[in-house]
């Protein structure tokens, strides 16, 4: 059984939250990850509150590295799946290793889906499937919405995280 100690619990709340929105972003596209999700987010939301869990994060984990799609083989809607589970990846190192760095490296991973997104929108507007893009171009790509947006989720979500004093009482919802 695992606990979170309070000094997890904000960077947790913020991956937590950023990987709720990730997978929301992709189901409000074409894309329908394969790893079913809601378990594992609602065993999170117990954590946080100070609940035990008896979720199995390492099977959680065999089923994410089961579901990754060879890059070379992925289409476009699987390549961005792959994104989220490489964000879920980060995430499950912090519960099999206790890593508390990689609760960054998650919530990275997950503006990395919004990026390879808005990388795809911005060649297709251009009429291209490939090209090298110029220190405008990722200019541009890096000021899209959707990354500012998430960015910005992200850093409110940490001046909430660190006012939270009574985990217990505080609820999330997680179904996607």
């Amino acid at each position: 059984m695992m606990h979170l100690e309070d000094s997890q619990k904000p960077p947790f709340y913020v991956a937590l939250k950023a990987l709720i929105r990730g997978r929301d972003f992709l189901l409000s596209g074409n894309a329908s990850p394969r790893v079913q999700l809601d378990a594992c987010f609602e065993s999170c939301v117990a954590l946080l509150q100070g609940q035990a869990t008896s979720f199995d994060f390492k099977k959680f984990d065999r089923n994410i590295e089961e579901s990754i799609v060879d890059e070379q083989d992925a289409g476009f809607e699987q390549a961005l799946e792959n994104k989220l589970y490489f964000a879920l990846s980060s995430f499950n190192l912090f519960f099999l290793e206790n890593d508390v760095e990689s609760l960054n490296a998650t919530t990275e991973d997950v503006v990395e889906i919004y990026r390879y997104k808005v990388a795809q929108d911005y060649l297709v507007s251009r009429g291209s499937r490939a090209m090298i893009f110029s220190s405008r171009d990722e200019d541009e790509i890096e000021g899209s919405k959707e990354i500012k947006d998430e960015i910005s989720a992200q850093a409110e979500d940490r001046k909430f995280a660190v006012q939270i004093s009574d985990w217990s009482a505080w609820g999330l919802a997680v179904s996607g």
